[in-house]
């Protein structure tokens, strides 16, 4: 610095020295001087000083001397207190002046002034920004103390009180010891300085006192916290007696400032009053404090004033963090880095907090910003400088780091429970317990979601925290925080892996209600809503309890939950509340299956108007994925759009739930994305199957037996079925991997833990012995018996009838199978009363498809033993059943299944007839299976009555040929869940047997009105009536539509061969069997170059016509047939002169081309 410069910095001082003495020190004459030369303000002027006035006060004689430290002392002061230029210089200037009087005065020499000075250095020192904040506040605690060996209550009161007062503030903020003991020091301390200043006798210094005591018991530690923020409002409501915005503006304005931050922090009383009278006292201390005339202050008030707003519960909760954000900014205005870095670092922490609650403009956005403004802070808040304000800011980053958005969700995870664990270094339960306590709560959150790791211990690191935060947040001293940690312990129990599932969940279930003891409606609707969202969630997978009462509860608390969770006010809670009841009405028991599903579907769908992929892409997976098990387990409309719905939304979900980033959900999804590929319709079967076994296959590289026991099992067993009904691949080697997967699964599914899914995989493992190829026959027929026998061990016809029977059916085919060899009679019974056991279940009305198979196997085994007439009685129920069951059927579909199943029947029972040389029945039977396709033709949707009928019967018959099908559909549907899914336990099944009944209730009622509207129509048409009916044919009656000089030539295909029957008015009919496996293929082979010849080289068609007419006589055995009707002719003594030939399947095709 030159010499200049250093001439104007003492002409500035001098100058300073002349105004303070002659205006005997006097700020508003003082601080415009200083305002004119800020620029003067800085570190130069500290040397200046120091040189300044030692060359002084040395040439000085001991009065002039005097002068000169008061100037300097009344300097010090005022500058201290200047509220212009740099806050850290003015300090540090302020210091060096005091530094410099204590060589002037000494304890020894003038021991009154030496404790004045004491006493402005602890003041100095408290508020001093430069060096270590943790030392400067001992170094002011310390000169307090001197002070103190020098004033006494008797000697100095004054003195004394104020420096009690001062010491107050010191031990208010100190950092090293013991905080709470630090608090009561400090509160101790104004105690002692209101003992000399009285309302009677020292107004203004008692007000002063009285507010400083608010500000100490807002933070204090020890006692009840509720009690000491009552004892805060009180002193500062004292202090506010005597303080008016008139005489004491500032003193006014900083107490209200205290008031304001006393209410923002209250327990007791309304919470939302609470804040709204500390938003109010924040305004109105910013009446004083403007950014001109005392722009620090102002800024702080600002500050407090912002978060008041975050906490805000009255008004609109976007516009209180908008109004938030704008007061923090405000605040920086003024707090910047370089002047004030404390301040700013302060405020960047409360702006990054209303970031990270914003709700206004991108969520993902937001929280970067709130990440930038903790991570500015913590340049300026280290562990070294101010571990407390360190420790907060590092909590802060936590919550946010949590709940971001951008960036790896684990990476973030892990930087939450590190900052966490950073915080708990400085707060610990003895010196912070409350934010000790926080802090706890919030890294048990962390470990709730942490994504690496193993996720039990997680879990358990989750609950330990919580358990730790609740040893000091109870019910009497912090009801709110409380009430949030036993919310938290709830989700952790709800999701917890160790233990007893059931007790778990109990204990979740308890967690919840003691948080809603103090989590109202009235209180606090958002939080009485989280938690009722939480309880439904734990009343759902509660495993104690009736499961359908507990579905009730579930549905109750959700529908709770959106009474304040409204699209409009929250849309977030809405949707995962949406997405939750949604998962609730899928597995609901009680009420209608079809409805509850119909439920579900809309409350998903709600949860996907707002849970997109863009902004919520997690959620948005998982509702999808539960949006997918809806769509395949639905009953209302088409089956087959339905299972394409399903995979699309397990599709949607998987593009979220990857491998990488959410293993459990993504094999979650494959699972179930393998379970709708083995049902579906569309597409290729052996393509889906093969897609099917994939999925399951990428689900158990993350569902392993050590990590997620049962869902491995149930993947396992999945696995199993899909291997069984798969057609690629060879058949032997799939039926092996099919067992395999079962007896994996069996390793869990044990009786005593999930008996349903022991009996059901065992039932499947029967089904796959009784088809085994590998190994023994014998052996294998007998672990299917062994296998079907323990599922019936927990199946019964009272809980389980459809799985009862079924398991019964499976055995009888088991004992069928092995009717062979010394153990035939009883085998054979045994089958026969397996059969018969399932037919109480599936009877014609009930399920005529499952009674038309039962009825078949019971044929079958009478006719392998040779027992024709048992048979035909067995082949006679199974037609019944069959006939009755397409009657019914309104759709091909339908038809199409039951004649597939129908056709071998009819054969097996015309054979059965011929063997016992029922030649009549036989034809009957023949004319009754061609009859079908007849009906079917007449029963199609779009044929008529005629034209006189009344259009209203015409649109009520409409009506019921759309509703029938449509029931008919959802009732198979039931039928195939009731019978299909391991995953479906028994009171699952309820709802589904409800629906099952009401189903067959409509269906039977719908049918009834069918018939009354055909009686209806009868009278004007009365030919309408017959076409929805099968008129039996007598073989009598076949023989009247013939003369006596004219045969009948009938051909019908049988599984072995072709049979060929002659009917003539003369006795009974003749049937020639040709059965043989050559005689069948030299027929195919005809049929083969026949057509080919025929489509592809007509004119060569034509000229080999003869040829082909001649061998397919020969085929036909046509001169046997000539020479068996001449010879009945001729013992009538007449001659036939006209032949009839009816063809079968092919035949008709292959004769009708004679006519082109």
């Amino acid at each position: 610095m030159n010499e200049q410069r250093i001439q104007e910095y003492e002409q500035f001082l001098i100058k300073i020295s002349q105004a303070i003495h002659s205006s005997k020190a006097n700020p508003e004459v003082i601080y415009p001087l200083l305002q004119a030369n800020l620029d003067k303000l800085d570190k130069n002027l500290i040397a200046i000083l120091q040189n300044w006035s030692a060359a002084r006060l040395l040439e000085a004689e001991s009065s002039a001397a005097i002068k000169i430290a008061w100037m300097l002392m009344e300097l010090s002061k005022l500058i201290q207190g200047f509220p212009l230029g740099s806050k850290e210089i003015n300090v540090e200037i302020s210091l060096a002046g005091y530094k410099i009087l204590l060589t002037v005065f000494t304890r020894d020499s003038d021991r009154e002034n030496w404790a004045v000075i004491q006493l402005n250095l602890g003041s100095t020192y408290r508020e001093r920004i430069s060096g270590n904040r943790t030392e400067n506040l001992e170094k002011a605690i310390a000169a307090c103390e001197m002070a103190l060996q020098v004033f006494t209550p008797e000697a100095h009161p004054i003195p004394w009180a104020m420096t009690h007062n001062n010491l107050s503030l010191a031990y208010s903020e100190r950092i090293f010891g013991n905080r709470a003991q630090n608090l009561e020091l400090a509160i101790a301390a104004l105690k002692k300085a209101l003992q000399v200043f009285t309302p009677e006798v020292h107004l203004i210094p008692w007000a002063q006192t009285q507010s400083n005591l608010g500000g100490v018991y807002c933070n204090r530690i020890l006692g009840s916290r509720a009690e000491n923020l009552e004892l805060a409002i009180a002193a500062l409501e004292k202090g506010l007696q005597v303080f008016t915005p008139e005489a004491h503006p500032i003193l006014w304005a900083m107490t209200q400032y205290n008031l304001g931050e006393a209410y923002k922090n209250r327990i007791s009383g309304d919470r939302a009053d609470n804040l709204e009278k500390a938003i109010a006292t924040c305004k109105m201390a910013l009446q004083v404090f403007t950014s001109e005339a005392l722009p620090i202050q102002w800024a702080m008030t600002q500050n407090n004033l912002g978060t008041a707003y975050i906490e805000r519960i009255y008004g609109d909760k976007g516009e209180n963090m908008e109004m938030a954000i704008a007061a923090c900014k405000m605040a920086l205005q003024v707090f910047t880095f370089e002047a004030l870095p404390i301040q700013w670092a302060m405020t960047q922490n409360n702006l990054g907090i209303a970031y990270g609650d914003r709700i206004w403009g991108d969520k993902s956005e937001n929280l970067e910003k709130a990440i930038a403004s903790y991570n500015m802070a913590l340049q300026v808040r280290t562990r070294e400088a101010n571990p407390i304000d360190w420790a907060q800011t590092q909590i802060n980053l936590g919550t946010d780091y949590s709940n971001r958005i951008c960036g790896d969700k684990a990476e973030n995870l892990e930087k939450a429970i590190k900052a966490y664990e950073q915080a708990l270094q400085v707060y610990t339960k003895q010196a912070f317990p409350i934010l000790w306590a926080g802090t706890q709560n919030n890294l048990g959150n962390a470990y709730g979601d942490r994504i690496s790791g193993d996720k039990a211990e997680n879990l358990e690191m989750a609950i330990t925290s919580y358990e730790q935060a609740l040893q000091v947040r109870t019910r009497e001293e912090n009801p709110v925080y409380w009430a949030m940690t036993q919310n938290n312990l709830g989700n952790a129990y709800s999701n917890r892996i160790w233990g007893n599932k059931a007790e778990n969940l109990e204990m979740a279930i308890e967690a919840y209600k003691q948080a809603l003891q103090v989590r109202t409606r009235e209180a606090n609707p958002i939080y009485w809503a989280n938690t009722q969202n939480d309880l439904g969630e734990a009343y759902r997978n509660r495993i104690s309890g009736n499961k359908a009462e507990n579905l009730e509860l579930a549905i109750a608390t959700f529908d709770q939950a959106l009474q304040v969770r409204t699209r409009e006010a929250n849309s977030i809670d809405w949707a995962v509340t949406q997405n939750n009841l949604g998962l609730a009405y899928s597995e609901r028991i009680l009420g209608d299956k079809a409805e509850n599903l119909e439920l579900a579907i809309a409350a998903l769908e709600k949860a996907l108007q707002v849970s997109t992929r863009e902004t919520l892409p997690i959620q948005w997976a998982m509702t999808q994925n539960n949006l997918g098990e809806a769509y395949r387990n639905r009953i209302s409309g088409d089956r087959v759009e339905n299972l394409e719905k399903a995979i699309e939304a397990y599709e949607q979900a998987l593009q979220v739930s990857t491998r990488e980033a959410l293993p459990i959900d993504w094999a979650m999804t494959q699972n179930n994305l393998g379970l709708v590929y083995t049902n579906r319709m569309s597409g290729n079967k052996a393509e889906n199957l093969e897609l099917a076994i994939a999925a399951f296959e990428q689900a158990l590289q993350v569902r392993t037996r050590e990590a997620n026991p049962i869902d491995w099992a149930m993947t396992q067993n999945n696995l199993g079925v899909t291997y069984f009904y798969r057609i690629s691949g060879d058949k032997p080697e799939n039926l092996e991997l099919a067992i395999a997967a079962f007896e994996q699964a069996l390793q869990v599914h044990t009786p005593e833990a999930l008996p349903s899914f022991w009996a059901r995989t065992h039932n499947n493992l029967g089904v796959i012995y009784v088809r085994r190829i590998s190994g023994d026959k014998a052996e294998n027929l007998d672990k299917a018996i062994a296998a079907f026998e323990k599922a019936l061990q927990i199946y019964s016809p009272e809980t389980l009838p459809i799985l009862w029977a079924e398991t019964q059916m499976n055995l009888g085919t088991a004992y069928h199978s092995r009717v062979s060899g010394s153990d035939r009679t009883e085998n054979s019974e045994k089958a026969i009363k397996a059969y018969e056991q399932a037919l109480t279940v599936f009877t014609p009305e009930a399920d005529p498809i499952k009674c038309l198979e039962i009825f078949q196997n019971l044929g079958n085994l009478h006719f392998t033993q040779g027992d024709w007439e048992k048979a035909i009685d067995a082949y006679e129920n199974a037609i019944t059943a069959a006939e009755l069951s397409r009657s019914r059927a309104t759709t091909d579909e339908n038809r199409q299944k039951i004649m597939e199943k129908a056709i071998a029947v009819y054969q097996k029972q015309v054979q059965a007839h011929i063997n016992i040389q029922q030649w009549d029945k036989a034809i009957e039977t023949i004319e009754r299976s061609k009859a079908r396709n007849l009906v079917e033709l007449l029963t199609n949707r779009d044929f008529y009555p005629k034209d006189n009928v009344p259009q209203e019967m015409v649109a009520e018959l409409d009506r019921l040929r759309r509703s029938i099908p449509s029931l008919e559909r959802q009732l198979q549907v039931i039928m195939d869940q009731l019978s299909g899914s391991i995953e479906k336990q028994q009171p699952q099944r309820l709802p589904l047997e409800k629906s099952r009944q009401r189903l067959k209730e409509e269906l039977q009622e719908s049918r009834q009105q069918l018939n009354e509207v055909l009686n209806q129509i009868k009278p004007f048409d009365p030919s309408f009536n017959l076409t929805q009916k099968i008129e039996t044919i007598r073989f009598q009656e076949i023989q009247s539509l013939v003369d006596e000089q004219t045969a009948m030539i009938q051909w019908y295909f049988t599984g072995d061969g072709l049979l060929t029957s002659i009917i003539t008015q003369h006795g009974s009919p003749v049937i020639f069997a040709s059965s043989s496996a050559k005689d069948r293929e030299v027929f195919f082979d005809w049929v083969e170059k026949y057509l080919g010849s025929y489509s592809q080289q007509r004119e060569q068609w034509k000229n080999e016509l003869p040829s082909h007419i001649a061998e397919l006589a020969e085929i036909l055995k046509i001169d046997e047939i000539l020479a068996e009707i001449n010879k009945i002719f001729a013992c009538q003594g007449i001659k036939c002169d006209r032949l009839i030939l009816i063809p079968h399947r092919i035949l008709h095709c292959c004769l009708s081309m004679l006519y082109h």
